[in-house]
């Protein structure tokens, strides 16, 4: 099936191309560190760097590089290596080590684009990356920045461009990659999904829907993350379509967030679970609900949404999606009682099929678990594989159908319910266990921040449950009053056998739980809890009495 859209409206430099003849002086990039773009600024800087990569011999189809905080400057740097002809593979600028190797050994590479304080991480990793030959310094280098690859000062890349392209600019497609954007590797190595034009179009135009559902007529979207994530480029692809504007901030800052919502007259940011449980944890002020943000868009979204609504005067929306498709359902207002619905599937274009199958892609039965698969009639609206990585690419979309690898049911409303990630299921005592719906009882309680439960050996087979618990600071939470608290909600196999308080959980540069990460000791030594050694019983629920 053909778009019913020109290319023009789906291929986003030329979205921004239109936007600066349209609306050279109109502000769209903000940082909240300083330093702004118009459009007609943006697309100006970004031919400036699309001629710089040309002059260091960047060639259509390579691959470049980049590697730094969110600021306005990345997407310069985007743009520029689209017109360029190349495709941006942005990594976390915090990335070192063995993960810093690999990501940069996938794409092949020969050039990368990097803020100085990643330049010493980058001279060490070189000898294991024999592709890649060049660094060009954003900001001078911190710490000891020789080493293998020459450095280019970013002064010296753009000083003397000529005013006219060595070559003609390229002419993107809708096909043509946008950029590869890495998996959180939250269960083994990330892979970089190539993702089209096509996708981010197709993801934006429900994001800008959503926006556009609310009352200010100035859209300001907020985002606070790294520029390597989706919701960063899908941020910049909403406003773009819609003509208004972004906040770009490198990470999230609880302290700050307000005002800087207050400064640029935000309307409308994109916040994950552990950000609004932060702003939830924070005293409340008289001025809470006296602010310009109207709609949140949260994934996933706290059991205290109703709340968060009510102090905050905001509208929350949420969506299911992932790195490698373009939001296939969504809930256009969120109530407690929703969760975990993901909301029905997504009406119109791309025209989505949603199945939800077994272990052999057979549809299992309405309301029973499954994995959920999809496709889209419209072709580069979704994932165009992983890079350089066929069998990965083969093993997602067996059977010409995109493998999600999440736990769905559909309910007796047609709406997709998130039950787990596949590999996160717990098995015990006979039952399959969602550690996410384990996860969902115990924020509940007023001292838990944020937790995560994870499946550790049992004595007799199968497993048991882990909680690791972040507490709000000062809450006196105690492992025995949670286990307290979880008893009466919820069935007796699923309550944890064992607690542990923590400062902190491992998280990905994107803020997502690792859970290989999580410890699995039980030993009391560590701090852990073990409610059956310390005889905390289990008052049947009403369920299992029945």
């Amino acid at each position: 099936m053909r778009p019913p859209f020109e290319r023009e409206e789906i291929v986003l430099p030329l979205i921004l191309r239109r936007r600066a003849q349209e609306w050279p002086d109109r502000p769209f990039l903000h940082d909240v560190e300083g330093g702004s773009l118009t459009f007609g600024q943006l697309h100006e800087r970004a031919l400036l760097w699309a001629r710089a990569l040309m002059r260091l011999g960047v060639e259509p189809g390579d691959t470049v590089v980049t590697m730094s905080h969110n600021r306005v400057e990345n997407y310069a740097l985007w743009f520029g290596i689209a017109w360029a002809g190349a495709i941006e593979v942005p990594i976390n600028v915090g990335l070192h080590g063995t993960v810093l190797t690999h990501q940069l050994s996938v794409p092949e590479a020969a050039l990368v684009l990097a803020d100085g304080s990643a330049v010493p991480a980058l001279q060490q990793a070189a000898p294991g990356v024999p592709a890649l030959r060049r660094v060009v310094e954003l900001d001078p280098p911190e710490g000891d920045a020789e080493g293998p690859l020459e450095r280019l000062p970013v002064a010296g890349v753009l000083d003397g461009v000529p005013d006219e392209p060595p070559r003609p600019y390229a002419d993107p497609q809708m096909w043509d990659v946008a950029s590869v954007i890495y998996t959180s590797g939250t269960t083994g190595p990330s892979k970089g999904v190539l993702m089209p034009w096509g996708q981010l179009h197709a993801g934006q135009l429900l994001t800008a829907a959503g926006v556009a559902d609310g009352p200010s007529e100035r859209k300001v979207m907020y985002v606070c993350g790294p520029p390597n994530h989706v919701q960063s480029k899908g941020a910049v692809a909403s406003m773009a379509m819609l003509g208004g504007e972004v906040v770009v901030r490198h990470a999230f800052s609880g302290t700050r967030f307000w005002e800087e919502v207050e400064r640029f007259g935000v309307s409308d940011a994109g916040l994950i679970g552990a950000m609004a449980q932060f702003l939830l944890a924070a005293p409340p002020s008289p001025r809470d609900a006296e602010t310009s943000l109207t709609n949140v868009l949260m994934a996933p979204v706290v059991p205290a949404v109703d709340e968060f609504n009510a102090r905050f005067g905001t509208r929350v929306w949420s969506a299911y999606n992932m790195t490698e498709i373009s939001v296939p359902t969504w809930l256009r207002e969120w109530r407690a009682g929703d969760t975990p619905t993901c909301g029905p599937a997504r009406e119109g274009y791309p025209f989505y099929a949603l199945r939800v199958v077994d272990e052999h892609d057979l549809d299992v039965e309405p309301g029973e678990v499954g994995e959920l698969i999809l496709r889209t009639e419209v072709p580069w609206t979704m994932n165009a594989g992983y890079l350089n990585n066929p069998q990965a690419t083969a093993s997602a979309w067996r059977n010409g159908w995109f493998h999600t690898g999440d736990g769905f049911r559909v309910d007796e409303q047609g709406r997709y319910v998130f039950v787990d990630r596949m590999k996160d299921t717990i098995r015990r005592r006979g039952e399959n266990i969602s550690s996410y719906e384990v996860e969902a009882e115990a924020v509940l309680h007023p001292g838990v921040l944020e937790c995560a439960a994870v499946a550790v050996p049992a004595d007799e087979a199968e497993d048991e449950i882990k909680l690791a618990v972040v507490p709000v600071p000062g809450s006196g939470l105690t492992p025995e009053d949670l286990v307290a608290f979880l008893v009466p909600r919820m069935p007796s196999f699923m309550v944890p056998r064992y607690v542990q308080l923590v400062d902190e959980l491992p998280k990905t540069p994107t803020l997502r739980v690792q859970k290989a990460l999580v410890s699995r000791s039980v030993d009391p030594a560590d701090g852990v809890h073990d409610r059956t050694a310390a005889g905390a019983g289990t008052t049947p629920t009403s369920r299992e009495k029945r």
